[in-house]
């Protein structure tokens, strides 16, 4: 990945100080290189003038819910483990292309005794196939973050520390710093809830408090560019947004955030352009074994981030919908996500006339939803 694109990512931690409740941003360690330094025209160079000649931008691209279930572990056991490549391969080149991308990551890794729901445990393999997709940097807070008890949250963040994922929410409550070309974007994570099972640990995952979520934004504000949340919450499988979840949305905007990121409903919802400012109030699953009514449909979502003296800024949002296939017969590929628009265009013999039918709905059924958007 690093020859790929160069990326510096830097943890940050809020410490509150006892007296008055004031806090401290404190930037920690690099994980990285820094950014490279602009290419320079032969024009330029021969002038002597060494800023660059074009404003700093980059793109972010981000996902919902990367789940793994029993009949997902199932298609990707091979006789000497696992491979979950095949599951992220139709969208790898969109991901990788982006500058900056990032997901939900609702499941925690294991290196023993493995499951789907109700408590998810997935071998390390589906994590080194994320990072080989493109994925740089992770959301784990969710409800299912505490499935694998404190051990559990422990051996996910240290694996992803391992494989070079960068990752927020869980064993660490302060938001953390990923810079692209120039551009320092902070990342922040929080959940409704953990599925009734209590923290093991101080700062094992970040719940939703909204004043705990507007200190952290206003701390780490001074030391970005773009302050991006992804907040986990709202009903499961209904598309329509909740008045407390939209009042939530509003409020992480008006306190600071430049974009929010919904997800846990594992279906698609709406975006709202609120004081200038994107609210994706649930991108849907990105890939899971769930069966449930569009749950089979969920959301790559892109954007533009520009830096400019008079401010940095999230434009240009756009929904590319994808579509999780397990045509059955296709082996070790059944659970695979592709684009939409692609696979309708691309023949794919692994692709059903039954789930291309269902395709043609949900692209219909998303020109609705996000006018202007897709």
């Amino acid at each position: 990945m690093m020859g790929r694109r160069s990326v510096s990512l830097v943890l940050a931690a809020v410490l509150t100080l006892a007296s008055g409740g004031s806090t401290l941003f404190s930037p920690v360690v690099a994980l990285a290189a820094g950014p490279e330094a602009p290419v320079m025209t032969a024009e330029v160079l021969a002038s002597g003038d060494t800023s660059p000649s074009v404003e700093p931008s980059m793109t972010l691209l981000a996902v919902g819910d990367i789940m793994c279930h029993a009949a997902q572990l199932k298609a990707a056991k091979t006789r000497s483990g696992y491979s979950f490549t095949a599951a992220f391969a139709p969208v790898a080149d969109t991901i990788s292309a982006a500058d900056l991308a990032v997901g939900n990551l609702e499941t925690t890794l294991s290196d023993r005794r493995y499951s789907g729901y109700p408590a998810f445990k997935s071998p390390r393999q589906f994590a080194d196939a994320i990072k080989a997709a493109g994925f740089d940097v992770l959301s784990t807070a969710n409800n299912h973050t505490l499935d694998g008890g404190a051990r559990g949250v422990r051996f996910t963040t240290s694996y992803l520390d391992r494989i070079g994922l960068a990752h927020f929410g869980s064993n660490n409550p302060a938001p953390i710093i990923a810079e692209r070309n120039g551009i320092k974007v902070a990342f922040a994570s929080y959940t409704y809830a953990t599925n009734g099972i209590r923290s093991p640990f101080a700062g094992a995952v970040n719940r939703i408090n909204l004043a705990r979520m507007r200190a952290d934004i206003q701390a780490v504000r001074p030391s970005v560019d773009i302050v991006v949340v992804f907040v986990h919450w709202g009903s499961e499988y209904k598309t329509t947004v909740e008045s407390r979840t939209r009042a939530q949305g509003r409020y992480l905007i008006d306190s600071g955030a430049d974009l929010v990121l919904g997800s846990h409903p594992h279906v698609v919802r709406p975006v709202e352009l609120y004081r200038g400012r994107y609210i994706v109030y649930s991108m849907g699953n990105f890939i899971s074994g769930q069966s449930k009514r569009l749950t089979d449909l969920g959301t790559m979502v892109t954007a533009k981030v520009t830096k400019r003296a008079e401010g940095t800024s999230v434009s240009n949002l756009r929904v590319l919908p994808v579509f999780r296939d397990r045509t059955p017969g296709a082996g070790s590929a059944t659970y695979r996500t592709v684009l939409i628009d692609r696979a309708l265009s691309t023949p794919d013999r692994r692709i059903s006339r039954a789930d291309r039918a269902r395709m043609l709905t949900y692209r219909t059924f998303c020109k609705r939803m996000y006018p202007g958007y897709y």
